[in-house]
């Protein structure tokens, strides 16, 4: 999807809140005095895990505004079980199993201390010790995360916390990497914001940081009815002056220099076009486009996200995407696996979103992020699986990386499908066995258990384990025949001592967990 506008320094920034306040261009730098974003329709980002979306106005009198899913609650936090769906009001505890929590450790999980916090990054409890939720522990902020300055959780090395967004009391400070002008200080894909901020900023922020159409398709046409060119970039118009052809996330992009000039050639371009996102505790994820220099790692090929000189053999090359699923490693940086990148924005009637994944693929909404103006969503292609499947119930490797068929959807919707259809995922570096404790609730961030099975607790109490699934009418709850092909069908039925459990409200739900 192309959008055109004129050559100007445009800065958007598109919040998941509800409902976002549009905040301010960057308070420094060569874009300080940039154009604000569009609004929004109130769920058009998705609500936090503890609302649900009033679609029609019912509950509070304006439609499509997100609502507490408790209805309030007289003591405690509304909380959304995973496996049911149900809400309901949890109160935090401070101790676990006679221990005392530390501030921010607001559960108590498999009798451990635990933070919170949601899939999209909201409701984190960490947050009132201007810290970030990872695993059970509260964890200082590190890079485009929200911090607090002054704070003793300090940002890393280096690093400095600054104002971007807003002025007191909605200010909103990131850790950036210090620079003080000196723009070599920089990583590859940031700028040096001069003036009072004196840190590094995604080069999207900046004078010419749209992402450029580097790739000959068509072109459409102007006011006129002329046909634009069909290489993207600059095009001159027939009154002389010039227009910038832009492209969303997903596609390839034109590198620029620190100084906005395109350096690739006009048809040739290397750069990928992807999200340069800020975590902010009230909103979750922060995306803006912005076009990032490539790597040379190919393919399923391990990555990091490392910016920094020297690291271009583990940063993705043209066309593709570091999706994490490996998690940090020991330098506390996100490990994961290059993919291709799609747009998984919804296709409409006619249209079909570009650019699209190939056959037997599925584009998965990889930071389930809703684009307000419908336009375009970065994913990354994953084969298409069936747990029940004989054919595709089994996944193969990604290059040297094994893959396990988790019954999701692509879109992030749905957490377990309701007929076992699903998406081949990237293995964590660490995969636990069925019933064994995993990591990551959250399959998009890789996944952390085996082959047809799900990463997920019972209870808001439980630690989440592995968790296999089953097919309910491989089990009939009367005692009944089951059909036919359950006799050969993977994953029909569940291993002994184990019972299969309605895991959806919803009666047509195949999809069961062995319990």
């Amino acid at each position: 999807m192309i959008r055109v506008v004129a050559l100007v320094s445009v800065v958007s920034a598109v919040f998941l809140a509800c409902p976002p306040p549009p905040p301010p261009p960057p308070d420094a730098g060569p874009d300080a005095g940039g154009v604000g974003p569009d609004p929004i329709e109130a769920c058009a980002g998705g609500c936090a895990d503890n609302q649900i979306c009033d679609a029609d106005g019912g509950l509070r009198g304006t439609p499509r505004t997100c609502v507490d899913g408790c209805g309030g609650c007289d003591a405690g936090q509304c909380r959304r079980n995973t496996s049911t769906g149900a809400f309901s009001c949890v109160i935090p505890v401070n101790t676990c199993n006679g221990a005392a929590c530390a501030g921010g450790q607001s559960a108590c999980v498999g009798n451990q201390c635990s933070c919170l916090v949601s899939a999209r990054g909201t409701q984190d409890t960490c947050q009132s010790e201007g810290q970030w939720c990872r695993g059970e522990n509260c964890t200082n902020p590190k890079r485009y995360e929200e911090c607090v300055i002054g704070s003793v959780a300090a940002c890393p090395t280096g690093e400095v916390c600054r104002n971007v967004f807003g002025s007191a009391p909605n200010e909103i400070a990131i850790c950036l990497k210090d620079c003080a002008s000196n723009q070599n200080a920089c990583d590859v894909g940031e700028n040096c914001a001069g003036g009072t901020l004196t840190a590094c900023l995604p080069s999207g922020l900046f004078n010419g940081g749209q992402c450029s159409q580097n790739v000959p398709q068509d072109g459409g046409f102007d006011d006129a009815g002329r046909p634009l060119p069909t290489d993207g970039g600059f095009a001159q118009l027939a009154d002389g002056g010039f227009i910038l052809r832009t492209v969303a996330v997903g596609n390839t992009c034109l590198v620029r220099s620190a100084a906005g000039v395109i350096t690739d050639t006009l048809g040739a371009g290397r750069g990928n076009c992807t999200y340069a996102g800020f975590k902010v505790w009230r909103f979750g994820f922060f995306p803006f486009d912005t076009c990032v220099p490539p790597g040379t790692a190919a393919l399923g090929d391990r990555c990091v996200r490392d910016f920094t000189a020297g690291t271009q053999a583990t940063r993705c090359s043209t066309g593709l995407e570091c999706a994490f699923t490996g998690g940090p490693n020991d330098a506390g940086i996100d490990e994961g696996v290059c993919l291709k990148t799609c747009n998984a924005n919804p296709s409409k009637p006619g249209f079909t979103s570009q650019p699209a994944c190939g056959t037997g693929e599925a584009c998965v909404n990889l930071y389930r992020y809703t684009d307000p103006d419908d336009n375009s969503v970065l994913g990354v292609c994953m084969k298409d699986c069936n747990v029940f499947s004989p054919t595709s119930a089994t996944c193969p490797a990604l290059g040297s990386t094994p893959t396990s068929c988790v019954p999701a959807s692509a879109d992030g919707q749905l957490s377990l499908s309701l007929n076992g259809a699903g998406i081949c995922v990237p293995q964590q570096s660490r995969v636990a066995n069925a019933a064994e404790r995993c990591t990551d609730t959250d399959a998009f961030r890789g996944s952390s258990c085996g082959n047809g099975q799900i990463c997920t607790s019972s209870t808001l109490t439980d630690p989440p384990t592995c968790t296999p699934v089953c097919d309910l009418t491989c089990n009939p709850a009367d005692g009944g025949m089951a059909p036919a092909r359950c006799l050969n069908q993977p994953n029909a039925r569940c291993a002994a001592g184990k019972t299969c459990r309605r895991a959806s409200s919803t009666p047509s739900a195949v999809v069961g967990f062995c319990l």
